[in-house]
């Protein structure tokens, strides 16, 4: 749908590694969740990352890295595939620590400008912790396909009842959602045009 190509949930034991693979032409943001895992990369990166930390691969032409599963405890976390704006651009990796979210406030993490992780394909990504009770979704422009993933918590949305894990696509209408536990969120948008079948 628009920019995106594909939102994965993983699980991995201690000790599982992901040897050292190829990513091209794809940007790929991954939340971290529970645990700890490291990330080895061709551009020398060598950084753990923790629940609630972030990392954004801009694969580009070509991007190789590893992961490894630390410590004792097992790794969640969702990885978010975009389709980049266009092929061929020069790979980067960002990363993008914990930190103390305001509750009830919508945080822009990662786009293509003003956002603390660079994202180089037609969508944008918002954060959010919100308590029990009904809350506005950032406004948005005509045309904009959203997608809404629960890390935590339950909320009711478009007349379902949503939980820890769900994946949903927002209806064009709605502009509130009605939290009955309190929720960490993350809220995609692009066009629906981009790249849109």
């Amino acid at each position: 749908m628009g920019a995106i190509e594909r939102i994965e949930r993983s699980y991995s034991l201690p000790g599982f590694v992901a040897p050292m693979h190829q990513h091209q032409d794809e940007e790929i943001l991954t939340c971290i969740r529970s645990g700890t895992v490291l990330h080895l990369d061709s551009m020398g990166h060598d950084e753990k990352l923790k629940a609630g930390e972030m990392r954004l691969i801009n694969a580009g032409a070509t991007l190789h890295h590893e992961e490894r599963i630390l410590d004792r405890d097992p790794v969640e976390g969702f990885h978010f595939h975009f389709r980049p704006e266009r092929g061929g651009l020069e790979p980067m990796v960002q990363f993008l620590e914990a930190s103390a979210k305001a509750v009830n406030e919508w945080r822009l993490i990662a786009s293509r400008s003003e956002a603390p992780l660079k994202l180089r394909a037609m969508a944008s990504a918002h954060e959010a912790r919100l308590s029990i009770g009904s809350h506005h979704l950032p406004k948005t422009e005509p045309g904009i396909i959203r997608v809404l993933t629960i890390f935590e918590g339950r909320l009711l949305a478009g007349g379902g009842h949503f939980r820890k894990g769900d994946v949903l696509l927002l209806d064009d209408e709605e502009k509130l959602l009605r939290v009955v536990e309190p929720a960490d969120l993350l809220l995609i948008s692009t066009p629906k045009g981009e790249g849109a079948d």
